[in-house]
């Protein structure tokens, strides 16, 4: 009787399992040969045997013939118990999930919201379409992950990593991404508006086309970033760099841009209406045709920047660093000067400056501003010689 279940047990486990499992079922081989010569422990031994054949041949999704069965079970019982008023539910579900995720399976269009997957570490997978909303993500490392269509609303991912992951129209609408690596993801039609993205990392990422209105980038990282056609419009951008990005028909209208770093950045038909530029870096930009109308540029970098028909219309150009830069046909009607440096700037053809506006900006004696225009009234604009103050 017991060589018959013995043998039987055995092949049973060794089909289609890999030389551990052939190692542990001749484990389950000496167990029988142990019985009978402990009958008084039969039934602890018997015990042993069904507790291992249970996890080998019900509990491994990995076995090929029962893996589509156990997959598919699973996701049924997410399904279930999410429907389920149990206090517990919210466990249950992430002990399956981690279950699947830890063997690489897909979990696609799954609604997982509300699910703590913190900590864990699940490069590569793909989990697109999935509901995320309201998650914990905390710390959990998804590096080349698939998450085009994900929800993330109201989700906690603060220092995930993302790095290299697609999340092409993702939506992430107010939630928390504080210190999140993103760096090389592609986010292409993306929803990020009133998420907190605080010190985050998007060097290098495809940000075309999403929304991040009001969104909280202060301290970000957004060096060579690809931004075409991205609504800015009232995010909070203060001390993040934006060096070398893209930014072609941006809206950065009412946006916080207080002591950004935008150097070598490539900036073509964005819109900076009324934002918040104080003290922010463009030196050596090229910003033609780029509306500042109404916008605060006090103290910013402008030198050496290509300025030609600039929009700065009732501007903040106070204490500003114009030096070396050209305004060609620039518009200045009602643009405050006072105290900018206009070193040896290019003023051709420049429209709606005042000799009272140009008398309350300073320059150096050796090199004053150049290609002075006339007043709206056709009166030459003269250069008074006053200086700007050391610094």
């Amino acid at each position: 009787m017991y060589e018959d279940a013995k043998a039987s047990l055995i092949d049973m486990i060794e089909e289609g399992y890999r030389p551990i499992d052939r190692f542990i079922a001749w484990g389950i081989g000496g167990l029988f040969d142990w019985i009978p010569r402990n009958k008084f422990k039969v039934f602890e031994g018997i015990a042993v045997i069904v507790a291992i054949t249970v996890f080998f041949i019900e509990f491994r999704i990995d076995r090929p013939k029962d893996r589509a069965v156990r997959v598919a079970t699973l996701f049924t019982q997410i399904a279930q118990i999410r429907a389920l008023p149990d206090p517990e539910a919210e466990t249950i579900i992430r002990q399956i999930v981690l279950t699947l995720l830890e063997d690489g399976v897909t979990i696609r269009g799954q609604d997982l919201q509300k699910v703590d997957l913190s900590g864990r570490n699940f490069p590569g997978a793909d989990m697109r379409e999935t509901n995320f909303s309201g998650a914990n993500l905390q710390g959990t490392n998804l590096s080349g992950s698939f998450l085009d269509e994900a929800d993330f609303t109201g989700a906690n991912l603060h220092g995930v990593n993302l790095s290299g992951s697609s999340l092409d129209t993702a939506n992430f609408t107010g939630a928390n991404l504080s210190e999140v690596n993103l760096s090389g993801a592609n986010l292409l039609g993306s929803n990020l508006t009133g998420a907190k993205l605080a010190s985050s990392n998007f060097s290098n990422a495809v940000l075309d086309k999403i929304t991040l209105a009001d969104a909280d980038l202060r301290k970000a990282n957004l060096r060579g970033a690809n931004m075409t056609y991205v609504n800015l419009r009232g995010a909070n951008l203060r001390n993040s760099s934006l060096r070398a990005a893209t930014l072609v028909f941006a809206d950065f209208s009412n946006a916080d841009l207080r002591n950004a770093d935008l150097f070598n950045a490539h900036i073509e038909d964005a819109y900076f209406a009324q934002a918040d530029l104080r003290g922010a870096n463009f030196s050596g930009v090229n910003l033609v045709e780029i509306s500042f109308s109404r916008a605060d540029l006090s103290g910013a970098n402008l030198s050496r920047a290509n300025l030609g028909s600039v929009h700065f219309s009732g501007t903040n150009l106070s204490e500003a660093n114009l030096r070396e830069a050209s305004l060609a046909f620039a518009i200045l009607g009602d643009a405050d000067l006072d105290g900018t440096d206009i070193t040896d700037t290019d003023f051709k053809e420049t429209i709606g400056i005042t000799q009272q506006q140009l008398d309350s900006a300073c320059a150096s004696p050796k090199h004053p501003p150049k290609n002075l225009p006339q007043d709206r009234d056709g009166n030459q604009l003269v250069w008074r010689g006053k200086a700007c103050p050391e610094k």
